[in-house]
């Protein structure tokens, strides 16, 4: 017996292949935890039982984005006085005996 799945079922699984590859392949996410693809077939027959719909759902499960950070300066009443990124928080400067020392960027 075969059972009819339409060319639509075939894109819905190569649509959720190309989602978990790009997913895999963007560097802001994580590489190492398992991508997957859920295909899910129901079935739902009539009640003589001559009659069947059959529904497909394809579902995928990816990784989320890695977070990031940035820091603020506050001012005594609360308010942000500067907002830096973590890698612009501080850069090295030459000092007179030519030795650097961190600084604190503004």
């Amino acid at each position: 017996m075969v059972f009819p799945i339409n060319q639509d079922v075939e894109d819905l699984v190569q649509e959720a292949m190309a989602e978990a590859v790009a997913n895999i392949q963007d560097i802001n996410f994580p590489w190492k935890p398992r991508r997957s693809i859920t295909v899910e077939i129901s079935l739902q027959p009539n009640e003589t039982r001559d009659y069947l719909e059959i529904g497909v759902k394809v579902s995928t499960k990816l990784v989320t984005a890695k977070g990031t950070k940035s820091y603020a300066f506050l001012s005594e009443n609360g308010q942000i006085e500067e907002q830096v990124r973590e890698k612009q928080l501080f850069i090295p400067t030459d000092e007179e005996e030519g030795q650097q020392s961190p600084r604190l960027v503004k």
